[in-house]
C-alpha cells in the first residue's frame, strides 16, 4: 500500500511540473521576471478598482510609477554614461597578473549607482556564461572616475575575448539596460611556461652566428682543446704554455658557430584528446609546446614549430626567426579544443624535411603518423586515458617521458626533459 501511495504523490508531483503548453513559454516567461511581478500587480489593481473601490486605482498608479521609474531611470543612466578599457601590458602568461584601467564617464549632474561590467576575461569558465567581471557601487555626478583593476587570465587567447557590456538595472532591477564598452588595446596571454635546465646535445652542422657547438672545432667561442699547428692558424690562437711544454707549436681548438635546426611537432588531433578547459591534454601539448621552445630560443637555437591537426585554414606552421614573441602569439591563438573539434582537421602526414633537423615530438598515443627520420628524435608522451580517468594527480612521478597528470605536467615535464640532457653527457 505505501509504494502505491508514494507512486501515486510522484505521478501528482511529475503532472504539476509538466509543460503542457511549450510553445506559449515565450509569451508568458516575461511574468518570472520582476517587471511581470509589477505589471501583474497593475493589472490586478485595476481589477479591484473597477469591481470593489477606487482604492485600487491608487495602488494601480503606484505600482505604474514603480514600473515607470525601473525602466526610465536605467535607461536615463546610460544615456549619459560613456565607459572605456585600456589594457596596460600587451602580453602576458596564464594565471599572471595584468592591470586593466576602467574609465567611467558621467555626464549627468546625478550620481550613477549598480554598474556592473560584464563579458568574458580569459576566467577558464564557459563562453555562453554570463559572467559579471566587476561591479560598480557608485559614479559620481559630472565626473571621469579611473578604476584599477588587476586581473589573472586562466588560460590563453586575447584579453578580453569578446566585447564587454556596461549594464546597470538601478534602483529597481524590473529592466536592465547596456552598452558596449571601448576597449583600448590588447592583451596576448601565453600559454604557462615551466622553468627547464639546458638542452640536449643536438650536435648539427649548419652555420649560424647566433648557435655555438661544443662538439665542432671552429675559429670561434670557448676553448675545446688543443692541437699541432697547421699552416693557415691565426697567431693568436697559439698555446704558449703547451708550446713550451712540447717544444713545438701548439694551437688553442676553438668551438665553431654551427646550429641544428630543431621541429617541435605537436599532436592536436582532437579525438586523440581529454578533458575540459584548462585541465585538458589538448591545452596541456600546447603549454609543453610554448616550454620547450621558449628554452631552446634562449638557448640560440633555430625553431620551426609545426602543428599536426588543426582545423583546415588555420596557420599550422611557425618559428622563432622573428623572435619569441610570433611562436608564442601563435601558440596562444589557436582554436580551443571545442571549437578545434567542430572543425575539420588537416594532418600533415610528413613533418620533416631536413635530414639534419632534430625532432622534438609532443604526442599522445593515439598519435601514429612519425617523423620521416626516426632516428633524432625526443618524444615527450602525454597519457590522455589517464587524465580521461583520473582528473587528480598522481602522487608518483612516472620514469621516462610520459606526462599523465594535468597538475603534475610541470613536474614531469622538467623530469623529463632533465633526463634528455643528462643521456647526452
Amino acid at each position: 500500500m505505501k509504494p502505491k501511495a508514494l507512486k501515486l504523490v510522484e505521478s501528482v508531483l511529475s503532472s504539476l511540473n509538466h509543460d503542457f503548453c511549450p510553445g506559449l513559454n515565450r509569451y508568458v516567461y516575461w511574468m518570472k521576471q520582476p517587471i511581470g511581478w509589477v505589471v501583474g500587480g497593475a493589472v490586478a489593481s485595476l481589477l479591484v478598482g473597477i469591481f470593489i473601490g477606487p482604492q485600487g486605482f491608487v495602488l494601480m498608479g503606484s505600482f505604474l510609477v514603480l514600473l515607470f521609474l525601473g525602466a526610465a531611470w536605467p535607461w536615463l543612466s546610460m544615456k549619459g554614461l560613456s565607459c572605456r578599457i585600456s589594457l596596460v601590458d600587451s602580453r602576458t602568461e596564464e594565471n599572471e597578473a595584468t592591470q586593466i584601467v576602467l574609465e567611467v564617464t558621467n555626464r549627468w549632474p546625478l550620481p550613477a549607482f549598480g554598474l556592473m561590467v560584464s563579458g568574458q576575461f580569459l576566467q577558464n569558465i564557459a563562453d555562453t556564461d554570463d559572467v559579471i567581471a566587476v561591479a560598480l557601487r557608485r559614479v559620481p555626478a559630472l565626473s571621469v572616475s579611473r578604476f584599477d583593476w588587476p586581473i589573472e587570465p586562466k588560460r590563453r587567447g586575447i584579453l578580453p575575448n569578446e566585447q564587454p557590456v556596461l549594464s546597470t538595472g538601478f534602483p529597481f532591477n524590473l529592466s536592465t539596460f547596456e552598452k558596449e564598452i571601448e576597449v583600448s588595446g590588447k592583451t596576448i596571454v601565453w600559454p604557462a611556461c615551466t622553468s627547464l635546465d639546458g638542452v640536449p646535445e643536438f650536435g648539427g652542422s649548419q652555420f649560424n652566428i647566433d648557435g655555438v657547438s661544443s662538439t665542432r672545432s671552429g675559429k670561434d667561442g670557448e676553448t675545446i682543446g688543443a692541437r699541432e699547428y697547421r699552416h693557415g692558424d691565426s697567431i693568436k690562437n697559439i698555446h704558449w704554455s703547451r708550446t713550451a711544454q712540447f717544444n713545438r707549436m701548439i694551437v688553442r681548438e676553438r668551438q665553431s658557430f654551427t646550429q641544428t635546426p630543431i621541429s617541435i611537432v605537436v599532436d592536436l588531433v582532437p579525438d586523440h584528446h581529454h578533458g575540459t578547459c584548462n585541465q585538458s591534454t589538448y591545452e596541456c601539448a600546447i603549454r609543453i609546446a610554448g616550454t620547450v621552445a621558449k628554452q631552446l630560443h634562449q638557448h640560440q637555437s633555430r625553431v620551426d614549430l609545426i602543428c599536426v591537426g588543426v582545423p583546415t585554414g588555420t596557420p599550422s606552421r611557425t618559428s622563432n626567426r622573428n623572435g619569441l614573441s610570433p611562436l608564442m602569439d601563435f601558440l596562444a591563438l589557436l582554436p580551443t579544443h571545442d571549437l578545434n573539434a567542430a572543425a575539420k582537421p588537416r594532418v600533415d602526414r610528413q613533418f620533416s624535411t631536413d635530414r639534419n633537423q632534430f625532432t622534438i615530438l609532443i604526442q599522445t598515443k593515439s598519435f601514429d603518423l612519425n617523423p620521416q627520420s626516426d632516428k633524432r628524435v625526443l618524444r615527450i608522451n602525454i597519457d590522455s586515458t589517464e587524465f580521461a580517468s583520473s582528473p587528480n594527480p598522481r602522487h608518483d612521478l612516472p620514469l621516462g617521458n610520459e606526462i599523465t597528470s594535468p597538475l603534475f605536467a610541470p613536474q614531469q615535464l622538467s623530469q623529463c626533459w632533465a633526463g634528455a640532457v643528462h643521456a647526452q653527457h
